[in-house]
């Protein structure tokens, strides 16, 4: 092997053991599952990061991500949290002084993994969203 391909495959390998190695801690704190519902109606899951503030529970999300679109379309979600499974209503609360203050808590409950999620995905511009408690149906 020329030592240029040598030199590549390192960067690849060690690319690679980079981005398993955030998926991999971004696990280590609390990941909450995300039930949304598709335009067919279908449940969806997604795994997230979650934060209390001001007593109430937040996500975040960025534009043109799945549960972001769904919750847009419908913002009726369930919230699976340990072995809990809350309702709620999924409302974006996109300010520069909500995003500043949810960025915080984040950078706060997962530490130095949310900044290499942010420098892998390019440093979306997430936006917060509350999810306030509905009524059990």
């Amino acid at each position: 092997m020329s030592t240029g391909l040598k030199i590549a495959a390192g960067v690849v390998g060690g690319v690679l053991a980079l981005v398993i190695g955030v998926l991999a801690a971004s696990e280590l704190s609390e990941v909450v599952v995300l039930t949304t519902t598709d335009a067919t109606g279908a449940p969806q899951e997604t795994r997230l990061w979650v934060v209390d503030d001001a007593g109430a529970v937040w996500l975040r999300g960025s534009p043109g991500r799945g549960w972001v679109t769904r919750v847009q379309a419908n913002p009726e979600v369930v919230l699976k949290r340990g072995d809990v499974q809350t309702p709620y209503t999924a409302v974006p609360v996109d300010t520069p002084e909500q995003r500043e203050r949810i960025d915080q808590r984040i950078r706060e409950k997962y530490g130095t993994t949310d900044l290499l999620i942010a420098i892998l995905e390019g440093s979306p511009q997430a936006f917060p969203v509350r999810l306030e408690p509905r009524a059990a149906r």
